[in-house]
């Protein structure tokens, strides 16, 4: 899988302002609405999801990199945002390391083959020695968009 298939350009979040999970998850659901990748009317319902998801368990993956999630019943397809908070915000990781890059998922409750496929495409490519630190080390939007192909 082509990791610009899942997440393309305007799915790139540069820079948040949030310095916890609720502000973090809020803002990135909120930029895919301006994207309009997440329809307005399943803002709350995406937030309430996601930080109920973190409740149960943090998604924080490893090496910074935390990607939280949620299926819900009103979304029809799949919606992904990536973004990153260089100096790093708490995401209750087991080794209290901080969280800096963020890949939001929302997608069709049921839709669990889809999302392990898609889990397992994101643990390959981040798991790749570096990959993370130039993410992290980008300039912008356009610098991430061209490491995401490579």
């Amino acid at each position: 899988m082509d990791l610009t298939d899942l997440i393309p350009q305007d799915s790139i979040l540069p820079s948040l302002r949030g310095r916890d999970k609720a502000s973090i998850v809020a803002e990135m659901a909120g930029f895919l609405i301006q994207q309009g990748k997440l329809p307005s009317d399943q803002l709350q319902e995406a937030i309430a999801g996601i930080l109920a998801r973190e409740k149960q368990l943090s998604t924080f993956i490893g090496l910074g990199l935390c990607i939280p999630h949620a299926g819900i019943p009103s979304m029809h397809g799949l919606a992904v945002a990536l973004a990153r908070v260089p100096e790093g915000v708490d995401w209750d990781s087991p080794d209290g390391a901080p969280g800096r890059l963020f890949i939001l998922l929302i997608y069709e409750e049921g839709e669990a083959t889809l999302h392990l496929k898609n889990l397992a495409a994101l643990a390959k490519f981040f798991s790749r020695p570096g990959v993370i630190e130039k993410i992290l080390a980008a300039p912008g939007e356009a610098e991430i968009y061209q490491l995401l192909k490579n």
